[in-house]
């Protein structure tokens, strides 16, 4: 599928065994490059995948989730079918059962991403990266769980937050003792619009209102056979 995108589709063969994991890690990370938060991998010639490479693929859930990604999985064999269940692990993924169903379910979440307002960081280590705003509100703090993690001696555990109400979004202090701003104003709470600007410590975002545009598909990398 054409075009720079969200997302990509990533063609999976052979096993992942506990002796390759760190090579299908590897591979997994070249081919997953910055801004990219929907894989697609299409799995019908892969035979087996180890706890390890499980337990990779359920953090690369848990990270793609704060930026409103998601993983999905192609036709995976019964067998590896059965090792999800058991570990419990089966419903993190979007599995579908062929590869129209794969290609149509990331297109209409790519779809889903550029109709959402999100916040883009424009000052700090992750420039560049983007935080949609699909669920009830973004949680900014020194949480592990907060949607966006930040060290900083002035950031509290649970500093701002960006939510929405109805079709207005807004930004709020969580009772801070450095504040959070909107533009150069300290706000409490505040109604966002278009292309303002979020500061929290020395970490800066602009919010990005519903309706913007990104771009389409990226195309089909294979992970070499492990």
């Amino acid at each position: 599928m054409p075009g720079v995108s969200r997302a990509v589709e990533i063609t999976l063969s052979g096993d992942v065994t506990s002796t390759n994991v760190v090579r299908f890690q590897e591979e997994m990370g070249r081919v997953l490059k910055p801004g990219i938060v929907i894989p697609t991998l299409f799995m019908h010639d892969a035979g087996f995948i180890s706890s390890a490479g499980f337990a990779y693929l359920v953090d690369l859930v848990d990270s793609l989730k704060r930026h409103g990604g998601i993983v999905v999985l192609v036709d995976p064999q019964p067998k590896i079918r059965l090792i999800m269940e058991t570990l419990g692990i089966e419903r993190q993924f979007n599995i579908v059962p062929d590869v129209a169903a794969g290609r149509s379910l990331a297109t209409e979440h790519v779809q889903k991403l550029q109709g959402a307002p999100r916040l883009v960081e424009v000052l700090g280590a992750q420039e560049g990266t983007e935080y949609p705003l699909l669920g009830d509100k973004i949680q900014i703090g020194s949480d592990p769980n907060s949607t966006i993690v930040l060290k900083h001696h002035q950031v509290e555990r649970h500093h701002a937050e960006v939510f929405r109400t109805g079709e207005l979004c807004f930004v709020k202090d969580l009772g801070t003792r450095f504040g959070t701003y909107l533009g150069k104003k300290k706000v409490l709470e505040a109604p966002l619009t278009h292309d303002e600007i979020i500061t929290v410590a020395t970490f800066r975002y602009k919010f990005i209102a519903a309706g913007q545009k990104s771009s389409g598909l990226f195309p089909t990398p294979t992970i070499p056979k492990l």
